[in-house]
């Protein structure tokens, strides 16, 4: 009669095994009727191909209905939220990560098991082991809370445990505010023209670096001097794009008497749109001397802080950010052509682009 490893990898009543002598995984469950165990080839004998088709095969057959969250692996939950959301977000690869944490820390407990408080803060301090501060931390607390919320929501599970965030304290923004100086030598040492492009949208919009990245002609109207830094289709969140006046400096840049793109990627390197300038802006920083505090989000801050010098007042300054996340009225929303919207948020931009 053959025998079969010890159980690494365990989902609900299922667990991979191998056969003596046989690197091949199986799907393998106890048959109370027979009082036995069976078992059934995955396909494969690569470990962490074998988890993950034992995982598909879970999800899309033994998903629980309504069950007690102590009886409800925790693993089966955050591998179908990663499946079935997760790995589509813009954020895929961190939510894989701290998938990853929570499946090393908590094994094979279930749902239920995560109301403990204490085992939370053990989990903080697992955490915090690998150098992660609390803002890292809650966002990792938030996959998970993410995922049990999801299986609550589609019936899989009668109750949520409460999962306690941690507080954030003082938190330094990202990326050091930069001098006029600083931000001119990375103009002048950019390997390409899209790296400069980069940098005066962000400069004259104050944006957060992912709205330049995504932004498109489409969103940019020269003939009234606006960019809607939200494009069509988008639902606002708490990260809000709001639509800013267009500073005279980037319509001489990139109007050229009328005769501009249409449509396609404002930031594009060779006609193609980016999904990032990391690797260019390291690049160019290293290049001008400059430290690593230095990133794109400096220029967002350079911003704010030079708005703030040149007198623009706070509501403006919060305004241009896309710090008043609310619901607009239909006057609100076309406040942006209202030749006195950001008036001195916009002067105070546009002459920032003219001393770099």
């Amino acid at each position: 009669m053959p025998t079969y490893t010890q159980r690494d990898y365990k989902l609900g009543d299922y667990w991979l095994s191998q056969r003596s002598g046989s690197p091949a995984y199986y799907r393998t469950w106890q048959d109370k009727s027979a009082g036995r165990s069976r078992r059934t080839s995955l396909g494969t004998t690569d470990f962490e191909e074998a988890k993950q088709r034992l995982t598909d095969w879970f999800i899309n057959n033994e998903r629980p209905q309504h069950a007690e969250p102590k009886d409800v692996p925790l693993a089966s939950v955050l591998s179908a939220y990663y499946e079935h959301h997760g790995q589509h977000a813009k954020s895929a690869e961190f939510i894989r990560l701290s998938i990853k944490y929570w499946l090393e820390f908590f094994g094979e407990q279930c749902v239920g098991d995560v109301a403990s408080i204490p085992l939370q803060e053990d989990f903080h301090q697992w955490l915090r082991a690998k150098g992660q501060v609390n803002t890292t931390i809650n966002r990792n607390l938030a996959v998970g809370q993410a995922a049990i919320n999801r299986a609550w929501k589609r019936g899989e599970i009668k109750s949520c445990p409460h999962i306690g965030m941690l507080e954030k304290g003082h938190q330094e923004p990202r990326g050091r505010p930069m001098e006029v100086n600083e931000i001119r030598r990375m103009i002048e040492g950019a390997p390409s023209e899209h790296m400069v492009d980069f940098i005066y949208w962000m400069l004259g919009t104050a944006a957060r670096p992912a709205a330049i990245i995504e932004l498109t002609w489409e969103q940019v109207d020269f003939e009234n001097g606006i960019v809607r830094l939200n494009p069509a289709g988008r639902k606002q969140n708490k990260k809000h794009r709001p639509t800013v006046k267009l500073p005279p400096f980037l319509k001489e840049r990139y109007y050229n008497n009328g005769v501009h793109p249409r449509s396609g990627p404002v930031i594009s390197y060779h006609g193609k749109p980016l999904k990032s300038v990391r690797t260019a802006w390291r690049r160019t920083r290293a290049k001008v001397g400059l430290d690593k505090a230095v990133n794109p989000y400096s220029l967002r801050h350079t911003a704010a802080r030079w708005m703030r010098k040149e007198g623009v007042p706070a509501w403006d300054v919060s305004a241009q950010l896309g710090h008043k996340s609310r619901e607009f009225s239909m006057t609100e929303r076309y406040a942006a052509y209202s030749p006195d919207h950001m008036e001195k948020s916009v002067a105070a931009l546009n002459k920032l682009l003219r001393c770099v």
